[in-house]
């Protein structure tokens, strides 16, 4: 399922851009529905970092949800290829109870606004391998895959969206 997300924050490219790829663990206290961000490793390289972040949820799940998962699981790696020339970075994401069975990939994109903003565009593919779900008969699996794709794409447009909120509020409270 593709996922196309895109928030104005008001505030300039050159203070959005590095807050959102090295101050996310500080955003992540304004994020409603994370309870925190935690950079677990950090290369830093010529045109920009790799970054890997775990992302600790406090998201309630839906009653079908929450049969085949338990809320204290979730957490995702967010791993990041960022590239300061371009204002950019790719990601794959990869969730903590489902490894193998769900996969987000995408790319984040900072764009400079004529008024001084930035336009935070995230473009990518969530994809759910519900049939390889421990638990999950098969018989529901047909049914389920549209309706878990949905839901979580909803949930992490949310997400960016809060994300984005919460990176003009930290960017704000600093002046």
């Amino acid at each position: 399922m593709r996922i196309h997300v895109e928030s104005e924050i008001g505030h300039p490219r050159a203070l959005v851009y590095p807050t959102y790829r090295d101050r996310m663990p500080e955003v992540a206290a304004h994020i409603p529905d994370i309870e925190a961000i935690i950079e677990r490793s950090r290369e830093e390289r010529p045109g920009g970092p790799k970054i890997h972040n775990e992302w600790v949820s406090r998201t309630e799940l839906p009653r079908f949800v929450r049969a085949f998962v338990s809320a204290d699981r979730l957490r995702w790696d967010d791993y990041a290829d960022w590239s300061d020339e371009d204002f950019a970075g790719t990601f794959v994401v990869t969730f903590g109870i489902f490894t193998e069975q769900i996969r987000w990939q995408g790319r984040n994109q900072f764009l400079a606004s004529s008024v001084g903003s930035t336009t935070v565009r995230v473009e990518g593919e969530i994809d759910i391998d519900v049939r390889s779900i421990p638990g999950v008969p098969g018989w529901v699996a047909g049914p389920l895959k549209p309706r878990l794709e949905r839901y979580v794409a909803r949930v992490v447009s949310d997400n960016i969206h809060q994300m984005n909120t919460s990176v003009e509020r930290h960017l704000a409270d600093l002046g």
